[in-house]
């Protein structure tokens, strides 16, 4: 079984990646602190929605590259997509952990949906 990695290499920061206490939850599924240079997430999803985790780790990775590469509010489409891309790519090569956990998140599981 592959591990979400404790420390995340965005650029020149260390990002660690810790687990949601319990009676947060107005930060939903997780967070990502730039002060703190964390991500938190909420592990009770890893059991029992094992795809939500992985889109809550991309989702609060995304937030630390937009923070790491300076991306702003105003920025245009464009910029946005082609940084995010850029800290993607670079998250993976220095990860290398990070892409057969998620891919083993999404399809090495069946996440208990039922259609009524």
């Amino acid at each position: 079984m592959n591990k979400i990695p404790i420390v995340l290499k965005i650029a020149a920061f260390d990002i660690t990646v810790e687990d949601l206490p319990h009676g947060d939850e107005l930060n939903g599924w997780g967070d990502f602190s730039a002060l703190h240079q964390r991500i938190r997430l909420d592990k009770t999803s890893l059991q029992k929605l094992p795809r939500k985790y992985a889109d809550s780790f991309l989702h609060e990775t995304l937030h630390a590259v937009c923070w790491v590469y300076g991306v702003q509010d105003e920025d245009k489409e464009e910029r946005v997509v082609t940084t995010i891309a850029t800290g993607l790519a670079q998250v993976f090569r220095d990860n290398p952990e990070v892409l057969p956990w998620i891919e083993e998140k999404l399809n090495g599981c069946h996440e208990g949906y039922s259609n009524g």
